[in-house]
């Protein structure tokens, strides 16, 4: 079954509005045939310099969860946010430290495209195919679980994002509340 298919069925609704008014960001999760984009962060960033993340922030005012991740993604990427093909959301991600709560809007990336990242936000952008994920997850006593794909290792929310598009893809790990996993 194709990508699209699988997760246009699978993902939640895309919310309307931020859950709370403070301390919350909108990443898109972009996905360029079968592999996932990411960047790593300006190492002169006050915050989160040098990880790796999806393109995202935080909501300018009145921005909704989708405004703010289609905004975001054009400044850092350079990329035209009509080249994505918006899909759905993934379930909210809370930070373990700085106390965010991340919303995640799948989308695919549309070849062919152009990158021009915005130096002053990001260092690098890359893709990593999605069948090697599986098989760059570690354990990492300081961190937690990782992906570690060669040189570049993936934490945090960014990594629990990833399982959750992981578990949308397998299907026996959905990636909604139902009766059996609800709150």
């Amino acid at each position: 079954m194709k990508i699209e298919t699988i997760l246009r069925s699978r993902l939640l609704k895309i919310p309307d509005k931020f859950g709370r008014p403070y301390r919350v960001a909108a990443v898109v999760v972009p996905i360029v045939e079968d592999e996932i984009l990411l960047t790593r962060r300006a190492d002169t960033l006050h915050s989160f310099s040098g990880q790796i993340a999806f393109p995202g922030g935080r909501p300018e005012s009145g921005e909704t969860p989708l405004e703010t991740a289609l905004r975001e993604f054009e400044e850092e990427t350079g990329i035209p946010a009509n080249k994505l093909n918006i899909l759905g959301a993934l379930r909210e991600e809370k930070t373990r430290l700085s106390d965010f709560i991340i919303y995640p809007v799948v989308a695919l990336l549309n070849p062919p495209f152009e990158l021009h990242p915005d130096p002053a936000e990001v260092a690098d952008v890359f893709t990593i195919p999605l069948a090697s994920l599986k098989s760059c997850e570690r354990y990492h006593p300081l961190l937690w679980s990782i992906f570690q794909c060669g040189d570049r290792i993936i934490w945090g929310a960014t990594y629990r994002i990833i399982k959750k598009l992981l578990g949308v893809l397998d299907e026996q790990i959905p990636d909604r509340k139902g009766p059996e996993n609800s709150e």
